[in-house]
């Protein structure tokens, strides 16, 4: 499995990838042990990655910064990335949504509860197929990380 070509973009490495490449990637990718964590990344948080040591620190077990955002695309392109288009957030997670492997399952994470039910109802409307096996309301602090977290492995997304 080959990871999206990487270009460095004041001292942050960004991937030069589309929504199927990352798709198939991310894909591939959770068939294997061990867990990535994946940025859609816009100018600020390339600047501040720049000027702020500790935002530096905060984000550096980011394994992949993906462009959100077309300055980010021209700076690739300069370097001859070729890239057309930005990889959107949101728009990535309903491509990847529609198009995952049947037997791939879901957890979501985060936002309020009535987010979450919105975004199931969605979800499920782009790919009826989709198989959720669990989600958690983003609001919570440092002492429920550890309970989340195992309810989330017993659940094997």
């Amino acid at each position: 499995m080959k990871e999206p070509a990487s270009y460095d973009v004041l001292g942050t490495a960004l991937r030069a990838t589309t929504y199927e490449d990352l798709t198939d990637y991310c894909q591939q990718r959770v068939l294997e042990e061990g867990v990535i964590s994946v940025d859609f990344t816009n100018t600020q948080i390339v600047t501040m990655r720049q000027l702020d040591p500790t935002f530096l620190e905060q984000t550096s077990q980011v394994d992949f910064f993906i462009p959100d955002g077309m300055p980010l695309i021209w700076c690739l392109n300069q370097q001859g990335a070729e890239l057309k288009d930005r990889v959107y957030g949101p728009t990535f997670m309903r491509y990847c949504l529609t198009h995952c492997q049947p037997t791939s399952t879901h957890f979501f994470l985060g936002g309020s509860s009535e987010c979450l039910q919105k975004l199931r109802e969605n979800a499920l409307g782009w790919n009826p197929k989709l198989r959720i096996v669990g989600e958690h309301h983003g609001y919570f602090g440092p002492e429920e990380d550890d309970g989340i977290i195992e309810s989330i492995k017993q659940l094997e997304p």
